[in-house]
């Protein structure tokens, strides 16, 4: 019988999480079956199994976070899911409570950092902190970096798992060069990514590159086409836009890739030569730098950047046909979805399920939260967690945790009660306009009144000199 996955995503739109978990189920179609619990969809994904609606996200109510965890038990409970699998962000939590009050296991995926210290309030950075030791069996990770991480904060290290990204090899199969001097730079145009793009534009003045096509869209577009034209480059570069079949598109019409993440893993795959953008310029991917590259997912974190002269005598070994791809065999091997979908079957197939913190008890407290309070920063919810998990708390490092969250506790309810003095102010500085107001309107009137009886007067006056 097939394993019956759901995942629970606050996005599933463009980007790289969306496509190694397609290429992951495409891997695993003869064993799994998919669902999926999403807030923002693109309709280009074509799922089936699909619920959406969710409000999984910061501002999340009470009652807004208690409708989600209650749509996820019907979803598990009606399609009898073995197991759920949580995503990034704010979506994790409703998804983990859901898998434990329906006593199933639940797994999540480090992405990048961000999977990890995106907790910013009270409530959100405890439930992550307690959830990740006590609730969640697999933490698997897409890089060495981020599971060296994740090793080094939880109780088990032994269910932090180094899953890579995989690429369909299929899909990404080895692309025809383009012989001219032109290149692709692939990425979502929003704030994360402006910088490096930009700086890259800022410098193809000292680049021999007849073209550049822009393949993204986001926040960002009109700013870095803006950069275009401040750099006089509208004939060399071009946006394209967003597109759904880029393994096809480029196919024979550059010579590179210009990116990082799944980009970078993507481009390599095709067997373009690759320079690496995105924390900074950190030139081509060759066997030098290869090893370090992987232990990061491609994201160029820790890689150091390289002056633009360097990068301009790499692109030049490029086109004369010095570029070393003896690597790129190994990086197949590495990454093919294949064997990689295969270690995660194996790993989600002999999860023992284990829940310590009897978080349906948790959610019945949750539900005594007035439905309009911030799920994530009130206080109420805060007093109602501390109530139930108080006691699991035994390591140092939860410790200091929860003393700095008593602090910024003090700090919240100082903030509330500055809140709700300047909140009667206000309301009696609107009673005292409105009395004002309510003044100024029966001055008025008398006022008119006034003016009127006066010139009836003088005119009666008038009338009575004309008479004698």
């Amino acid at each position: 019988m097939k394993k019956r996955i759901l995942i629970v995503s606050e996005n599933f739109t463009k980007g790289g999480l969306e496509t190694s978990i397609n290429a992951t189920a495409r891997a695993l179609k003869d064993k799994t079956e998919y669902f999926y619990a999403v807030k923002n969809y693109d309709e280009a994904q074509g799922l089936t199994n699909l619920y959406k609606n969710f409000n999984f996200g910061y501002y999340t109510t009470v009652g807004e976070f208690c409708e989600d965890v209650q749509k996820l038990i019907e979803i598990i409970r009606k399609n009898n899911i073995d197991i759920v699998h949580a995503q990034p962000f704010y979506s994790m939590f409703p998804g983990i409570f859901a898998a434990k009050i329906c006593k199933i296991p639940v797994v999540y995926t480090w992405h990048g950092m961000g999977s990890y210290n995106f907790p910013s309030e009270m409530n959100d950075g405890f439930l992550f902190d307690m959830l990740l030791d006590y609730e969640l069996d697999k933490v698997f990770c897409v890089s060495l970096e981020g599971k060296k991480i994740m090793e080094n904060v939880v109780l088990n290290k032994e269910k932090v798992i180094y899953l890579p990204n995989s690429i369909d090899m299929d899909t990404f199969n080895e692309k025809k060069q383009g012989n001219s001097k032109s290149w692709a730079l692939i990425s979502r145009l929003d704030i994360d990514k402006r910088e490096c793009i930009e700086k890259f534009l800022n410098n193809m003045k000292f680049l021999d590159i007849d073209q550049l096509a822009i393949y993204g869209a986001g926040t960002e577009s009109e700013y870095l086409e803006n950069v275009v034209r401040k750099n006089n480059l509208e004939d060399r570069v071009i946006f394209r836009g967003h597109s759904y079949n880029l393994s096809e598109e480029l196919d024979g019409k550059y010579c590179g890739i210009i990116g990082n993440d799944r980009v970078a893993m993507e481009g390599l795959a095709m067997g373009y030569p690759v320079i690496l953008i995105g924390y900074r310029i950190s030139g081509l991917i060759d066997n030098d730098i290869y090893d370090n590259v992987k232990k990061e997912n491609f994201s160029g974190r820790n890689i150091a950047e390289v002056s633009i002269d360097t990068l301009r005598k790499q692109i030049e070994n490029v086109y004369q046909n010095k570029y070393d791809k003896s690597f790129y065999s190994q990086f197949r091997n590495d990454y093919s979805s294949l064997s990689i979908a295969m270690n995660y079957y194996r790993e989600i197939d002999r999860i023992n399920q284990n829940s310590f913190l009897n978080l349906e008890k948790v959610f019945e407290k949750i539900q005594e939260v007035s439905k309009e309070e911030k799920f994530y920063s009130s206080i109420q919810v805060f007093d109602k967690l501390q109530e139930c998990l108080r006691i699991y708390i035994r390591t140092p490092w939860q410790k200091i945790f929860l003393h700095n969250i008593e602090e910024k506790r003090q700090v919240y309810l100082l903030h509330k009660a500055t809140d709700e003095k300047i909140l009667e102010m206000q309301k009696e500085m609107e009673r005292i306009q409105e009395e004002n107001s309510s003044l100024e309107k029966h001055i008025s009137y008398l006022y008119e009144n006034t003016m009127t009886y006066g010139n009836l007067k003088r005119k009666l006056k008038k009338k009575l000199r004309h008479k004698q």
